[in-house]
């Protein structure tokens, strides 16, 4: 019943191509790096040599966890064991979400959560492997409504733009940045932005 349960959640934010897949930490699509482990680099993928179900299944649940709160995104976060600062002065928290590996050919190289001051999740921030390419096509074929929402600023290095697909529950964004215009740098996913 939670399985059908998290599909609808997906549906309903983010399309009818979206899935809910279960899973436990550290197992099925993901691989986490233990401690004192390194996570298993995969060979650089050409673009659309990943495993796409298990990618977006992950992305989408990471969206409805995150929507769901703080205490359902960190029971469904991949990375394995994360270590969570106690209340910070400041108004946001943030937590280092480890190294991960979502099935063939796909590598999370840093991860981070940022949580409000009720606990609430502001931000979930994938940064993506150089090795790792998932194709600006392959996001635009799982999401045909997305759009253009933000620009590289002109003095901006990396020339980043961002490609967003959101609702009223949230969006996931997909950053593209140069050299690499063509592959997904970085993925956000803000529960609060739609």
């Amino acid at each position: 019943m939670a399985a059908t349960f998290a599909a609808a959640i997906a549906a309903s934010l983010f399309g009818p191509h979206a899935s809910a897949q279960q899973g436990d930490r550290g197992s099925g699509p993901v691989r986490s790096a233990g401690k004192g482990e390194a996570a298993m680099e995969a060979p650089s993928p050409r673009p659309g040599t990943y495993d796409t179900d298990r990618l977006w299944g992950l992305i989408e649940e990471l969206a409805v966890a995150a929507d769901a709160g703080a205490t359902a995104l960190l029971r469904r976060w991949p990375a394995g064991h994360i270590q969570v600062p106690a209340a910070a002065s400041s108004r946001l928290r943030s937590i280092e979400g480890g190294r991960f590996t979502i099935g063939r050919g796909t590598i999370v190289a840093r991860s981070e959560i940022r949580l409000g001051r009720a606990n609430e999740v502001v931000l979930v921030g994938l940064d993506m492997a150089p090795s790792s390419c998932i194709a600006r096509a392959d996001v635009q074929a799982r999401y045909p409504e997305l759009r253009i929402t933000g620009f590289a600023a002109p003095d901006d290095p990396h020339r980043k733009r961002y490609w967003s697909v959101s609702s009223d529950k949230g969006s996931i964004s997909f950053g593209f940045a140069e050299p690499r215009p063509d592959c997904v740098s970085n993925i956000v996913i803000d529960p609060h932005a739609g």
